[in-house]
């Protein structure tokens, strides 16, 4: 078993020192994803806890959390957490909490517009505009509400893309 597939084992908890056991070379953020990927496959704790939401989007993006207390992240960690976990359950759901912390992360950039089918749907017509904007233009970019929001929408694209 390598450490890629080893949240996909039927054992409930894996333990930390079993994963420094078995993969010595794996550092805390390798080990961290582990747990990441077997949260999201056995339980909805990233759905439901806003602090899990915000570590294991931390952790997805590569950045080590400080567990002890709020960080905060930026939208597009959050965009990129969301496609990952959508990849793993497609299906996904998230609590009211979890929607609030995207919308107040979002609102705090100025960003308005939020990742699609994930229960924020108020926004879907803005979306689209941006959306359309961004890829048809006109270029450079109307520093009007939608035209702000559309270069907004290409700076995720482009993280997510990296």
């Amino acid at each position: 078993m390598d450490l890629e597939n080893i949240h996909n084992i039927d054992e409930e908890v894996v333990e930390p020192g079993t994963l420094t056991h078995l993969f010595p070379e794996a550092t805390s953020l390798e080990r961290q994803l582990v747990y990441v990927k077997k949260i999201i496959k056995d339980t909805r704790a990233i759905h439901e806890d806003m602090d899990v939401f915000e570590n294991a989007v931390l952790i997805i993006n590569g950045i080590e959390p400080d567990v002890f207390k709020m960080e905060g992240c930026e939208v597009k960690h959050i965009w990129k957490a969301i496609e990952f976990i959508k990849s793993m359950q497609p299906e996904v759901s998230f609590s009211h909490e979890v929607l609030m912390y995207i919308k107040a992360i979002s609102s705090a950039e100025g960003i308005y517009f939020y990742p699609p089918a994930i229960g924020l749907d108020e926004n879907t017509d803005l979306l689209t505009a941006v959306q359309k904007r961004a890829i048809q233009g006109p270029f450079p970019l109307v520093d009007d509400y939608v035209g702000i929001q559309a270069s907004k929408f290409l700076k995720i694209e482009q993280y997510l893309g990296e």
